[in-house]
């Protein structure tokens, strides 16, 4: 199953009213329910959370050096670091189901926050909206949340050695904790034995510990596509697909989204 945004209006939209309201369901299918992970291709978002980016807090990055230009012009630093048009919990309305999550510490927040070089939303807040979603829905719908530092923040992390622990006692402290999958080898697994723990939780090594809930990160295969300027956009993909059945060293295939369309430029 993929997603992409659709470069010209030309293109009639397949994603009608029924299809979006079944989008928050497609894993019920018993078209796909028998399914492993591995036999899918899972549609994603890249940078996740980034909806909102607060430019005028580069927390500890690179982009400390433009301080104060971020504080006086935050819209034109945020153009760089904004990815979706979404949160989460919209996206999973819509169908997506793997999360990139790029992670900063801030100590003088006191916080774990989501982040494109600039701050986003905590991650606390990241895990509600999959909790909010998982209310109104069932656990039916299994998720890949993959983890990993900020490569622009990573030094927050370096002065506080602590980091590593305090990350942890976050995610094992909040009520989503409790849809975090202990099964082995998640990914080969069909989607109906997930059972109330729907939730695949990846963290990379650099920001794992053995206290951590979840896995640590296993090798994908990405594929970038520029969907504004590639006009042979639905080729492109079929090529990547072709590419990924090919990779055996992958076990997990995601076509992410930069800019999560609206429904009404969905088309599947």
């Amino acid at each position: 199953i993929t997603q992409m945004r659709r470069r010209s209006d030309t293109h009639r939209d397949a994603f009608n009213s029924d299809r979006r309201s079944d989008a928050a369901t497609w894993m019920r299918d018993l078209r796909v329910r028998h399914r492993t992970f591995a036999q899918l291709r899972i549609p994603g978002s890249h940078q996740s959370p980034t909806s909102v980016i607060y430019a005028s807090d580069p927390l500890d990055s690179r982009f400390n050096r433009f301080y104060p230009a971020n504080r006086v012009l935050p819209c034109i630093f945020s153009q760089w670091s904004v990815c979706q048009r979404m949160n989460m919990e919209e996206q999973l309305e819509a169908g997506v189901r793997f999360f990139d999550i790029r992670v900063s510490r801030s100590i003088e927040r006191r916080g774990f926050f989501a982040s494109h070089s600039f701050r986003s939303v905590s991650i606390r807040a990241c895990f509600d909206h999959i909790r909010n979603f998982y209310e109104r829905h069932g656990t039916s719908g299994v998720i890949v949340a993959c983890m990993k530092p900020d490569y622009q923040n990573r030094r927050a992390f370096q002065k506080d050695p602590e980091a590593k622990r305090k990350f942890a006692e976050l995610l094992r402290g909040h009520p989503c904790q409790k849809y975090f999958s202990r099964l082995t080898d998640p990914i080969s697994r069909p989607l109906n034995t997930f059972g109330g723990s729907p939730i695949i939780l990846f963290v990379e090594k650099n920001l794992w510990t053995p206290q951590c809930p979840g896995y640590v990160r296993p090798s994908f295969f990405f594929k970038w596509f520029d969907v504004n300027t590639n006009v042979e956009l639905r080729k492109s993909v079929e090529q990547a697909i072709a590419t990924i059945s090919a990779n055996r060293s992958s076990h997990l295939s995601v076509v992410q989204n930069i800019l999560t369309p609206r429904s009404s430029d969905i088309a599947t």
